[in-house]
C-alpha cells in the first residue's frame, strides 16, 4: 500500500527475527571454529583501523584481502596462521555477500609465497587412486595375520572414499574406545550383497551439536578395491561384539599411533618416502581426486564436511605435477 509505514509492533518483530537468525547462524559453527573466526575478525578490524578504512568493513574486495595478507605477514604470524585467518575472513565475507577471496589467482600465489618465505609448507602429499590401490596390495606384505590385513585394507579404502579424518575411526589411546566409530554405527545396504556402506559418526572435529553425521560409501566394480566389500569382510572377521569398530584381535582399541606406523610400512613397501605421506594424506587425496574429476568446490566442501574455504589448501594438483 502506498505510503505504508510499519508500526512499532512490526518493527519489533523484524528485530526479533533478525536476532533469531543471527543466533541460528552462530550455531552453524563449532565452538573451536567460532573462536578462530573471532580472532580473525579482531585482526581484520585492527587492520581496517590502521589503514583508515571506513565502517562498515564488510564486504571486502580482492585488494583488501591482498593488503590483509601483507598486514598479517608484517605482524610476524606463521604461514599456517595467515592461511587460517584468511580462510575465516573469506567465510565471513561470504556471509556479507562479498566476493570469493580464495577464487583469486593472486591470492593463491600470495599464500604460496608466504608459505615459501616462512618455511612452513605442508609437505604431505595426496594419496590418490593408484597409490591407494598399491597400499591395499601392500597389506598382505606389511602385516602377518589375515585379521590385520582386512582391518588395514578397510581403513585405507574407507578413509579415502568417505573423506575421513583418521581420528574419527581410530582411538587416541587404548582408553579412548567409546569416541571413534562403533560397531553399531556401521550398516550395509542391502544386507546381503551390499552396494553401499553407511557409517554414523557421533563425534567429529567440527561437531556443533549432538546430532550424528551419516556418511555413505558406494561399492566400486573391482571387489579388491571396494570400500564396501572391505568393510563387510572385516566386519565378518571382527565379529558382532559391541564397542569400537576397528579393534585389534585381542579386542583392544586400534589407535592412530598404530595406524601411522602401519601406513609408514605400506608407503615404504610401495617404494615412496614415508615422511611425505601421513594419515591426513587420504583426506587430501580424496579432495585432490575430486577436483581432478571436475567436481565443484561446493560439492567437495560438502563431501569433506569442511565449514570454511580452508579445504582448498588440501587440493594438491601442483604437487602431483611436481612429484
Amino acid at each position: 500500500m502506498a505510503g505504508y509505514q510499519p508500526d512499532s509492533d512490526s518493527t519489533r518483530m523484524a528485530t526479533q527475527l533478525n536476532s533469531t537468525a543471527r543466533y541460528i547462524m552462530s550455531q552453524a559453527f563449532a565452538p573451536s571454529t567460532t573462536v578462530t573466526y573471532r580472532r580473525a575478525a579482531n585482526l581484520y578490524q585492527i587492520f581496517c583501523t590502521k589503514t583508515g578504512k571506513s565502517f562498515p568493513f564488510y564486504p571486502l574486495n580482492f585488494q583488501d584481502a591482498i593488503q590483509f595478507i601483507a598486514f598479517l605477514f608484517q605482524c610476524k604470524l606463521s604461514a599456517n596462521s595467515i592461511s587460517t585467518y584468511l580462510a575465516a575472513i573469506a567465510t565471513i565475507n561470504k556471509l556479507h555477500r562479498g566476493v570469493d577471496i580464495f577464487g583469486s589467482f593472486v591470492i593463491k600465489k600470495l599464500l604460496a609465497g608466504v608459505h615459501r618465505i616462512r618455511g612452513s609448507i605442508d609437505m604431505r602429499l595426496p594419496i590418490q587412486i593408484d597409490l591407494l590401490h598399491a597400499l591395499v596390495d601392500s597389506t598382505t606384505q606389511v602385516v602377518a595375520t589375515l585379521y590385520m590385513q582386512l582391518l588395514l585394507k578397510a581403513i585405507y579404502l574407507l578413509a579415502f572414499h568417505a573423506f575421513l579424518r583418521i581420528g574419527e575411526i581410530t582411538a587416541k589411546n587404548e582408553s579412548d574406545a567409546t569416541r571413534p566409530l562403533q560397531w553399531k554405527d556401521v550398516a550395509f545396504h542391502p544386507a546381503s550383497n551390499p552396494s553401499s556402506c553407511v557409517i554414523t559418526l557421533r563425534e567429529t572435529k567440527n561437531s556443533v551439536s549432538s546430532q550424528a553425521i551419516h556418511l555413505r560409501a558406494a561399492a566400486v566394480s573391482q571387489p579388491n578395491r571396494c570400500p564396501v566389500a572391505a568393510m563387510n569382510h572385516f566386519q565378518r572377521m571382527r565379529g558382532p561384539q559391541a564397542g569400537m569398530f576397528f579393534i585389534l584381535p585381542d579386542k583392544r582399541a586400534f589407535t592412530k599411533h598404530a595406524f601411522n606406523a602401519m601406513l609408514a610400512r605400506s608407503i615404504a613397501w610401495v617404494g615412496l618416502d614415508a615422511s611425505r605421506y601421513k594419515a591426513h594424506s587420504f583426506r587430501i587425496g580424496a579432495a585432490t581426486t575430486a577436483a581432478l574429476q571436475g567436481i565443484g568446490d561446493d560439492k567437495i566442501q560438502l563431501l569433506g564436511r569442511w565449514r570454511s574455504s580452508a579445504f582448498r589448501k588440501y587440493i594438491r594438483i601442483s604437487q602431483l605435477k611436481a612429484n
